[in-house]
C-alpha cells in the first residue's frame, strides 16, 4: 500500500511478486531478466498492491522514475495509454477478488 514513485526492469536475476494475504505471502509470479514490476502504480497513481523480494541471489535493475515514465507514456499514442489503464483497473479488480 505505498505510494509508488518508481518502476524496474530487471537487468540480472529474479524478483517474486507478492501479495500479503490474511493466510501470509501469496506469490503472484516470478520475474526474471527483461521483466518490468512496480509500473501499475505509476500508470493509475493508486498504492502498490505488492511487494517484490529478490530470490535465488543478487538483482540488478534499471530504476525509471516518475517523471521519466509519465514522459513515455504521454509520448505514446491514446488507444494504448487508455488499453493500459483499462488492463492496471482491471488487475487490481481480479485482485480484491482472490
Amino acid at each position: 500500500d505505498e505510494r509508488g514513485d518508481q518502476a524496474y526492469i530487471i537487468k540480472r536475476g529474479n524478483v517474486e511478486i507478492l501479495k500479503e494475504t490474511t493466510k501470509g505471502n501469496k506469490l503472484l509470479r516470478t520475474l526474471g531478466k527483461g521483466a518490468l514490476f512496480g509500473e501499475m502504480a505509476l500508470i493509475d497513481d493508486q498504492p502498490r498492491m505488492a511487494s517484490a523480494k529478490t530470490v535465488g541471489g543478487p538483482v540488478e535493475v534499471l530504476v525509471i522514475n516518475r517523471r521519466t515514465f509519465k514522459t513515455r507514456i504521454d509520448g505514446v499514442d491514446p488507444f494504448i495509454r487508455g488499453l493500459l489503464s483499462i488492463l492496471t483497473n482491471t488487475a487490481r479488480h481480479i485482485d480484491r477478488e482472490s
